[in-house]
């Protein structure tokens, strides 16, 4: 994984405001790529080249975790990252369960968080190469785990500084 490049960000958002509002304090950090339903998504991660998808559970053509089930099983190779403007712990949880890498409150993907979410998108890709290196089945590497309890650490320290967590 090169941690030097700018992350290929497929945004599946149907929001404009919210999608401006992204790509004004992500633009630099992240190369946004924006599509508004979940159709245009599984074609858009069939046309290019992503490193993960930021993907909202409430679309025009798509709602909940069935948008993560969906997604995951016509695009397996893309990690997700799920974010809704309502994500309490029952929401996070069933994210996860269906596949999704990381699942954030969109109220924490604001200006000044940029750093905070280019270190979550960089842990969910390294979690998802480490899945998909694992056997169905079988508790991932020890090193691994390591590595991925110091990254969720190192991302609740970042929450509590800027105090969103």
């Amino acid at each position: 994984m090169d941690f030097d490049h700018r992350l290929r960000v497929l945004l599946v958002e149907d929001d404009p405001i919210y999608v401006a509002m992204l790509d004004a304090f992500l633009s630099k950090p992240l190369d946004l790529h924006n599509v508004p339903t979940l159709r245009l998504a599984l074609k858009a991660a069939a046309d290019i080249r992503f490193d993960i998808a930021l993907l909202d559970l409430r679309l025009p053509d798509s709602s909940g975790v069935d948008t993560i089930r969906r997604f995951r099983r016509e695009a397996p190779g893309l990690p997700v990252v799920a974010i809704s403007a309502y994500m309490d712990d029952e929401m996070v949880t069933d994210c996860l369960v269906a596949g999704a890498e990381h699942a954030l409150d969109k109220e924490h993907l604001m200006p000044g968080a940029s750093d905070l979410l280019v270190w979550l998108l960089r842990t969910a890709e390294l979690r998802h190469a480490a899945r998909t290196r694992t056997s169905p089945g079988l508790d991932m590497n020890p090193e691994i785990n390591s590595v991925l309890d110091a990254s969720a650490k190192a991302v609740r320290a970042l929450q509590v500084r800027m105090g969103i967590a």
